[in-house]
């Protein structure tokens, strides 16, 4: 790391560690977005995603709860090649679908993360499946 950055300055650590990483040759770098506070105020004073694309050579994956229209604004404004939906996917198992669509999703049950049994990872209603109920 250059002697003039200091280990808290974080807008200046990952342009830096994002150009070595683009030595190293890899597949792909996942950049995980800051989690969602209260509101729409995301708890980092600005856009990870934003600030490493332009220093990484390889493809880049956003991951971060992202929406559909975050999604595809995202892969517009070249913030990255790919978007991960992870919570996401697990509580709508036909995913592409409902984005193609454009259709509504079901809502995260976050109280059954990390859990036995299947509440929680298998038990989401498809689309189909609520259509017609």
């Amino acid at each position: 790391m250059p002697h003039d950055i200091e280990e808290t300055d974080t807008e200046a650590i990952y342009p830096y560690l994002a150009q070595q990483l683009s030595l190293l040759d890899l597949a792909y770098l996942h950049v995980q977005l800051p989690l969602v506070n209260f509101g729409d105020q995301p708890n980092a004073p600005f856009d990870v995603a934003k600030l490493i694309r332009p220093h990484f050579r390889g493809s880049t994956i956003v991951d971060g709860s992202l929406d559909r229209e975050q999604a595809i604004a995202r892969l517009e404004a070249g913030d990255a090649d790919l978007v991960a939906f992870g919570r996401a996917f697990l509580a709508n198992p036909d995913l592409p679908q409902r984005l193609s669509k454009n259709a509504p999703l079901n809502e995260v049950d976050y109280s059954t993360f990390y859990t036995p049994g299947a509440k929680g990872y298998t038990d989401y209603p498809t689309l189909a499946e609520l259509q017609t109920a």
